[in-house]
């Protein structure tokens, strides 16, 4: 049958109401398409699929942080290592206890076991313990504050006698100076 119209048997047919050959419609007839969500029963949630690209985590907070980090332990690390001195080891006790509150105007004294003074990285007899407190004296004068404001902090070396330690004192007392404390190792 050259004429006929044939329909192919994998092609899917559009079924269209009141008609009996869906192949016959009209143009201005809109066929009726069954999809295989009509087929679900009523109370059946339908979902949508959703082609979200992959999360990814933004590092830069984390990053930031880490070098925050890295910078305060630096300036941390760099206070603590200018009460030290590799010469002096300090002696230990039972008595000693964590200061309470910050010390002001801290000026710290080094004292080795050979008796030598290390002030700022410098190593002087106790003679020339006027001309190297000379410049502190100057800082605390230009802060408007005098020598009884500063606080003397003595770590003397375990081996020091302790009649060198209060030559060092009567030394600062004569400057001026009213407020000591010595540095010691706690004994636990």
């Amino acid at each position: 049958m050259i004429g006929a119209q044939s329909r192919p048997a994998d092609v899917t047919h559009l079924v269209t109401p009141g008609r009996t050959d869906p192949l016959s419609h009209s143009r201005q007839e809109r066929p009726t398409c069954f999809k295989h969500t009509d087929l679900l029963p009523e109370n059946t949630m339908r979902i949508k699929q959703s082609t979200a690209p992959p999360a990814e985590a933004d590092l830069t907070p984390m990053i930031d942080m880490t070098f925050q980090l890295i910078a305060f332990f630096m300036v941390l690390i760099n206070f603590s290592q200018s009460e030290q001195n590799d010469k002096v080891v300090l002696p230990t006790s039972e008595l000693a206890k964590p200061v309470d509150a910050p010390i002001e105007f801290p000026i710290i004294v080094h004292m080795t076991s050979t008796g030598s003074i290390v002030i700022g990285g410098d190593e002087i007899g106790l003679g020339g313990l006027r001309s190297r407190l000379a410049p502190e004296l100057s800082l605390l004068t230009l802060e408007g504050k005098t020598a009884r404001d500063a606080n003397i902090i003595i770590r003397g070396h375990r081996a020091v006698p302790g009649g060198q330690v209060q030559d060092l004192i009567s030394k600062c007392q004569e400057l001026g100076f009213e407020k000591f404390a010595l540095r010691v190792k706690e004994e636990i």
